[in-house]
């Protein structure tokens, strides 16, 4: 198994007036896979990104804390809260606007992007909820809409763990030449020999399961996709 354990600290930080976000990867710039972006947002009350367009992008948005109210130019005009989880592909091209919806606290949500397996697909647009206190591994997003997931139109998979202390859990791959990457959204876990912290991360290329110890009660974003 081939790891690579990347630390909160080492991650780039980009800051302005009403944002503040740490990247791993960067659309264009870095990737694991076909994972091209990933990065903890935390943004200001009533603050956001006024309309602006995208293409050939799955692009993911799984809130941590507060609510974001989207628009978009294919008429969805929605507002999404932590508990919830949307998916947007951008396809052939999309026009959308984030503003958190609150004038009093700040706005934390996990925003993914991944590369599709064809280019001009049609625009679409996607949310449900899920439970973060629910214990165990939910599948959120797939290729096939598993488990009443959001569908990628990729060979990729995102799950939400939530573990309690002292309980182990073993990751089956589903796909045959894939890696994964792990978030740890809060709490503390082990995997081989190493031990992660809350907004640590690893990519980890296996071919076949994985093994997560978590010492802490913890919170994990799972993402596997196509290498």
């Amino acid at each position: 198994m081939k790891t690579r354990l990347i630390k909160r600290q080492d991650r780039r930080i980009d800051k302005n007036s009403w944002r503040t976000a740490w990247h791993e990867y960067y659309p264009g710039m870095t990737n694991f896979g076909k994972l091209t972006g990933f990065n903890l947002d935390i943004v200001s009350p009533a603050q956001g990104f006024p309309e602006h367009a995208h293409r050939d992008m799955e692009i993911i948005t799984l809130p941590t804390e507060g609510a974001q109210e989207h628009k978009d130019s294919l008429g969805n005009s929605k507002t999404v809260a932590s508990g919830e989880i949307q998916v947007m592909s951008a396809g052939s091209g999309i026009r959308h606007s984030e503003m958190n919806a609150a004038a009093d606290k700040p706005f934390t949500s996990y925003q993914i992007w991944i590369y599709p397996n064809q280019n001009n697909l049609q625009p679409s647009y996607q949310q449900r909820s899920y439970s973060p206190a629910e214990a165990g591994t939910q599948l959120l997003v797939s290729p096939d809409g598993k488990d009443d997931s959001l569908v990628i139109h990729q060979n990729a998979w995102l799950s939400f763990a939530n573990f309690a202390a002292g309980s182990a859990e073993s990751y089956q791959l589903r796909g045959s030449a894939t890696g994964v990457y792990i978030q740890v959204i809060k709490g503390k876990i082990k995997i081989s020999e190493h031990e992660l912290l809350a907004e640590d991360s690893i990519e980890i290329e296996s071919d076949h399961k994985i093994e997560i110890e978590f010492l802490q009660d913890s919170q994990l974003i799972i993402i596997e996709s196509d290498l």
